[in-house]
Parts: C-alpha cells; sequence; structure tokens
C-alpha cells in the first residue's frame, strides 16, 4: 500500500512517469536519483532476484531490476532527497547495462540443453600416435547463481588414471564469449578457455592452454562443443605438439539418461 500511495502521489505531482516492463527493452521514466539510491535499488534487486532460479526467466528478472530502480526513484523523490549532480549514463541507459552486463541472456538459454544427467563415454589419447583408452562414466549439470552458470560434475571412470571433474560453463557479456573453467584428477592446473558460437555448424569452438602432466609444458589448445540434440553433445581439445602437429587428446560423448520410471 505504501509503495502505491508513492506512486499516486507522484503521478498527481507529474513525476515518475511510466511503469511497466518488457524483458531487457524494459524502458524506464522516471526522475533522476542519488548516486546513494541507484546502489540501495541494485542491493534490493540482488536480493529479490533470488526467486527467479530458471535461466528461461532472465526477462522477467530484467523488468524486476527496472522496477525496482523506478521505486527508489520515488521513495527518493517523496523523502527530500536532493537531486543527484549530472551523471554520464541517466537512469534508463543505466537499467539496460545492468540487464546487458548482470543478467544470463539467450546464449546462456542455449546452454541449456547441457543441463541434466547424462551417461558419458570418454576416448582418451595420451600423446599423438599412442593407444586409445576408453571409460563410461556419468555426468550431472545444473544451473548455480540464478542462471549465470552451469556447473558440471563428471565421475568419468578409469583412463591412465581414475578421471574426475568439475566444470563451469557460461557466457561473459562484456567479452562476448562463451566462457569455461575445468579441474580434474589428471592436473592440479584449472583450465580456462573463451569461446565463439559457430551457428551453421552449431557448435562453440574454444581456444586455450593445455598444461600437460606428462611432459611439464604449456601447449596450444582449442577445444569443440557440438551440439547433437536435446538428448546428445560431445566435447573435442585438440592439441598442438612443438613441432606444430595437431591432435585429437580427449572426446568425450554425452547421452542423456532416461528418466526412472
Amino acid at each position: 500500500m505504501e509503495f502505491q500511495r508513492k506512486v499516486a502521489k507522484a503521478q498527481r505531482r507529474g513525476e515518475g512517469g511510466v511503469f511497466f516492463c518488457s524483458g531487457s527493452g524494459s524502458l524506464l521514466r522516471a526522475c533522476k536519483c542519488s548516486e546513494s539510491i541507484l546502489f540501495a535499488a541494485l542491493r534490493l534487486c540482488a536480493l529479490a532476484l533470488k526467486s527467479f532460479h530458471r535461466v528461461g526467466r532472465f526477462h522477467e528478472a530484467g523488468g524486476l531490476a527496472v522496477i525496482l530502480l523506478s521505486a527508489a526513484k520515488l521513495f527518493a523523490a517523496d523523502s527530500g532527497t536532493p537531486p543527484a549532480k549530472a551523471a554520464p549514463q541517466d537512469a534508463e541507459s543505466a537499467a539496460d547495462t545492468l540487464v546487458r552486463y548482470a543478467m544470463p541472456g539467450p546464449e546462456h538459454k542455449r546452454l541449456d540443453q547441457m543441463a541434466g544427467s547424462w551417461e558419458t563415454l570418454t576416448r582418451y589419447w595420451p600423446a599423438s600416435g599412442s593407444e586409445l583408452v576408453e571409460a563410461k562414466g556419468t555426468s550431472q549439470r545444473k544451473w548455480i547463481l540464478d542462471g549465470r552458470f552451469l556447473m558440471e560434475e563428471l565421475e568419468g571412470g578409469d583412463l591412465a588414471l581414475p578421471f574426475r571433474g568439475v566444470g563451469l560453463f557460461g557466457y561473459d557479456a562484456f567479452e562476448h564469449k562463451h566462457t569455461s573453467a575445468w579441474v580434474d584428477t589428471m592436473s592440479t592446473a584449472i583450465l580456462t578457455n573463451l569461446g565463439t558460437y559457430d551457428k551453421t555448424n552449431d557448435v562453440v569452438n574454444f581456444t586455450g592452454q593445455y598444461k600437460d602432466p606428462w611432459t611439464g609444458t604449456k601447449k596450444k589448445e582449442r577445444g569443440v562443443t557440438r551440439f547433437l540434440g536435446q538428448n546428445k553433445h560431445a566435447f573435442e581439445i585438440y592439441v598442438t605438439e612443438p613441432d606444430g602437429k595437431e591432435f585429437k587428446m580427449l572426446e568425450i560423448t554425452y547421452t542423456r539418461k532416461r528418466a526412472e520410471k
């Protein structure tokens, strides 16, 4: 009721403008507020957004951010807070920027097909020309941090060593790149990659650096995530040797587990 009262009061004064939301294209028509009020609204927004756990609801989260910013402006006007000095961004562009860089977007939605429970087949070549080692395992992936990152826990089976790993996958709106971070029982290093989506072939191509535990050297590597439908995808790693030749070091095929009856 208090919020509604202030909205009505602001409308009578001709302030506050129009309040509505339509996802990442939400518009905010309101008077300017101080920087402290703006940051207070952002903190309230962070708490409220905890209710939006599913990645498919990022548009609603963006709209909620705009509504909270609008409320902050109304309270600032009613409490007599002096207007802020000219800022490089007005409230509308600040809200749009928040949605663009802080909220999950359509690139995250694309990764949703990788979530769930999987059976895995891992094929591993320790070095170029070496004998293939295969192992069956399982993988669990779930969204964390309100749909910003997809976390994987892999039990890959027995390769040269017992193979277990944990990964994070997402999309960096600042870099306009897909991101991944990976740790496993084959190394003490954290493998990080940046990648781009190839719409024609429905793959994400990653590039990074591989720290080879067998030789103690750093090598160029590239990764490929192949989307093969809602129930299957594959991940491949290719490593470049010092002589410039590339070979496939790892391939993991994920097949979605059948639902238990």
